[in-house]
């Protein structure tokens, strides 16, 4: 895997299953860890997946990219078509940001972003952007009005559980929805005592 340096000035696309659904994590810069794929697999994983078929129907998260300040991530970005075939009724903003994930999202996967927050506990955040619009996964549900320390939980199942890899080589993690929802739940109770902690001693 790329050394630490190295991933904070890259946005490095890697995947995982969770859920039995295929995620697909824009690092946007952020940590991905270890012992989940050398650059050699992933750059493997990526072109066998941009040879898929991209015909999944697809839905955005166009309140959220309409939220966001500033044109910062699309200037550090080549983008040379537009993949929705409604663009000419998206604001330009929500397409140009969701262009990648878009092209995800259109091959199956559900496509996080790392947003430019850390949560009370230190971890870095993550937003869905895009999924395929007739997933029957429950990720969507409850990812697309919260940032999530996505890498966070993905660490956690790694320590918990043996990994293996599918045949189109992404990493499987095994779990049910309610060990997910679990861990996302514990996650947030203890950002909001974390958070509420540093006040209360800052007072």
């Amino acid at each position: 895997m790329y050394r630490i340096s190295t991933q904070k000035s890259l946005d490095i696309d890697w995947f995982v299953n969770l859920l039995d659904t295929p995620i697909h994590i824009a690092s946007n810069g952020g940590f991905i860890p270890r012992n989940t794929y050398k650059i050699r697999e992933l750059e493997e994983i990526y072109d066998h997946i941009m040879s898929k078929s991209d015909d999944n129907d697809v839905e955005i998260n166009e309140s959220y990219i309409e939220s966001l300040d500033g044109y910062e991530y699309l200037d550090n970005q080549d983008f040379t078509s537009v993949l929705t075939e409604n663009s000419s009724v998206l604001p330009s903003k929500v397409t140009l940001f969701s262009e990648s994930f878009v092209s995800m999202a259109k091959r199956g996967f559900c496509s996080f972003d790392r947003v430019e927050l850390i949560s009370p506990n230190g971890y870095e955040l993550y937003r869905l952007i895009a999924w395929p619009k007739n997933t029957e996964s429950i990720i969507p549900g409850w990812c697309r009005n919260r940032d999530i320390p996505l890498v966070r939980i993905i660490q956690l199942l790694m320590r918990e559980n043996e990994t293996e890899h599918s045949d189109d080589g992404i990493l499987n993690l095994n779990i049910d929805s309610k060990k997910f929802i679990s861990l996302m739940r514990v996650e947030e109770v203890k950002d909001y005592f974390n958070f509420f902690g540093k006040r209360v001693k800052g007072k």
